[in-house]
């Protein structure tokens, strides 16, 4: 269940029931780079899956902006404030009137009990609990994006892929931009001077709004950051597609 209050004039926060977080095992299996599961691995695996859940803090919230196209070709402008995004994500938000910066958290509990089983020596353990943990805040911005894009569909309005900082070039920096025009504290999320938020299962980005705003598949070929970490999320959910196609 999603339960939206506005918190301020356009911002909200979702308040978003554990149990729809829904990490499978196959998720995992791929990022690790198996066809078949060791047996150890397998039941190692279900106990994290089950135990990640038990301490998830999740936190998610938006705020609605103004938009203003810029003559930049490598920038957009957000209430005022130049962003340079650079050309990939600008060439996407071309057709959008309104912008959503979000952000989204589980917290600090599951990050202190990561670190609790490496301190005990559990590395593989706590291996998998990240890897669950950063599939579990990714879920948690689905399932926001998801929320927004029914949201404005009843307004009449589509929404954009969403895009943060650190990705498609743009840089980490400038997530000081992003949450400043954003509540203090928001959904408990703080960033260091290095533009590192905390928790660091924390997600935050923009998402454009607008009729004619389009979702479009990710640009992943023109961007030439390497190892990628969203690169490799979608060639590996390209597969899965394939496979169960063929």
């Amino acid at each position: 269940m999603i339960t939206e209050k506005e918190i301020d004039n356009n911002t909200y926060e979702l308040l978003i029931n554990p149990e729809l977080i829904t990490v499978k095992k196959n998720q995992i299996v791929d990022i690790l780079g198996y066809n078949d599961l060791p047996e150890h691995f397998d039941k190692f695996l279900d106990e994290i899956i089950h135990e990640s859940k038990k301490k998830l803090q999740i936190r998610a919230g938006y705020k609605i902006l103004d938009y203003e196209s810029s003559e930049s070709k490598d920038g957009i402008i957000i209430s005022n404030i130049f962003f340079k995004t650079e050309k990939i994500v600008k060439s996407q938000l071309n057709k959008i009137e309104k912008v959503a910066i979000f952000v989204s958290t589980i917290g600090r509990e599951i990050e202190n009990w990561i670190k609790e089983l490496n301190e005990k020596g559990e590395i593989l353990l706590s291996y998998l609990a990240d890897i669950t943990a950063s599939e579990s805040v990714e879920n948690v911005a689905d399932i926001l994006h998801d929320h927004l894009k029914v949201k404005m569909k009843n307004l009449g309005l589509n929404v954009t892929n969403r895009y943060s900082p650190g990705y498609c070039n743009w840089s980490v920096s400038e997530q000081h931009k992003l949450f400043s025009l954003l509540p203090e504290n928001f959904c408990e999320i703080k960033l260091t001077d290095s533009a590192l938020m905390i928790p660091m299962k924390s997600i935050s980005g923009i998402i454009g709004i607008g009729k004619n705003a389009q979702w479009k598949e990710y640009l992943c070929d023109r961007c030439g950051v390497k190892d990628c970490s969203y690169r490799i999320k979608m060639k590996k959910r390209n597969k899965n597609k394939l496979r169960l196609i063929n």
